[in-house]
């Protein structure tokens, strides 16, 4: 046989063996990522905005980790997931705006960091790493892109995790929310922070502002019970330029973007299982949360006692058996 007949019968196979792989998979299932992808890298999101990726753990699924701010970046989150490594593969990215990824061009800003962008970032994440069907573990603003993402692509979601959410409306939500977390602060704590939030925008050097506002800020967000390094993240892992562009145009401009949000009429429509774990002490007001599960027909509320706005952190010992228990069925 010739070397080049050779060649071509040994690529025919391996093109039948993936064939028949790819048809006997479970499709309506999560799936976990190929081993031979990079552990860390980019993927091109909308408009050709190149996001960073981190991936941690092992199994035979994949949590597409969503992580808050906006603004913010998946460094506050990763070293607080790591139990779930043992059983899931966790694949964190840097939202549009902030973190390792590019940041957009600031002469079309409100337009490149609308939801609907970081929504097609998703999708793009999903593509990229050839998933069929993708799970999503949200925290904090990131059960907005959440559900802005299982709207447009419900037959894409096999099941969601909603950690700390903002509410599926408006409402009063900012009124209560700035209400409840600047009464846990004092007066010159609270001067101390807008301050430290004007320099980490304007400022020489935004990180060192970053870790110094956090510091504060974490300490409203936390149960009264426990100190803030009970926080392993790092909410100020991003280079400066990144922290003034996340703090200067990406918080307000995202969040803005949803303007009078109100996803309750269209929740009806998504059936896919939805976990809604909310801590008992955190500033996002409970009954808003509610309506979560009011109006998605297939979902449930987890309520953590002696928790507030980072509950996996707070009260791991209950939230993994909660995850874990959400995930196996």
């Amino acid at each position: 046989m010739k070397p080049s007949s050779f060649i071509s019968l040994i690529f025919t196979f391996s093109v039948l063996i993936l064939f028949f792989q790819c048809t006997n998979s479970d499709s309506n299932k999560a799936q976990s990522i190929e081993t031979a992808i990079p552990s860390e890298g980019y993927f091109m999101g909308a408009d050709s905005l190149k996001l960073f990726y981190t991936i941690r753990g092992t199994g035979t699924d994949t949590l597409i980790m969503i992580h808050g701010g906006p603004g913010m970046d998946a460094g506050y989150m990763i070293n607080d997931f790591d139990a779930l490594e043992e059983n899931h593969v966790l694949l964190f990215y840097d939202q549009r705006g902030g973190g390792h990824s590019d940041l957009p061009d600031t002469s079309h800003v409100e337009e490149l960091l609308h939801i609907d962008r970081h929504v097609a970032d998703l999708e793009s994440l999903r593509q990229y790493f050839g998933l069929s069907k993708i799970t999503l573990l949200a925290h904090s603003f990131g059960p907005a892109i959440a559900v802005n993402y299982a709207i447009e692509f419900p037959d894409k979601v096999d099941k969601m995790i909603f950690i700390g959410p903002i509410p599926p409306y408006k409402g009063e939500f900012f009124e209560r929310y700035d209400e409840s977390l600047t009464s846990r602060l004092s007066e010159k704590e609270l001067s101390t922070m807008d301050s430290l939030g004007r320099e980490m925008v304007e400022g020489e050097n935004p990180q060192e502002a970053c870790i110094a506002y956090w510091k504060i800020g974490l300490k409203p967000r936390i149960s009264s019970e426990l100190p803030i390094d009970v926080i392993k993240g790092d909410c100020c892992s991003s280079s400066s330029d990144a922290i003034r562009f996340g703090y200067g145009y990406t918080g307000n401009i995202t969040f803005g973007s949803l303007g009078n949000w109100d996803y309750r009429p269209q929740l009806n429509n998504l059936h896919m299982p939805v976990l809604v774990i909310h801590g008992t002490e955190e500033s996002i007001p409970m009954d808003m949360v509610k309506e979560w599960v009011k109006y998605l027909p297939n979902s449930k509320l987890d309520k953590i006692e002696n928790a507030a706005h980072f509950p996996y952190a707070e009260r791991p010992e209950i939230v993994w058996k909660s995850i874990e228990m959400f995930l196996e069925v």
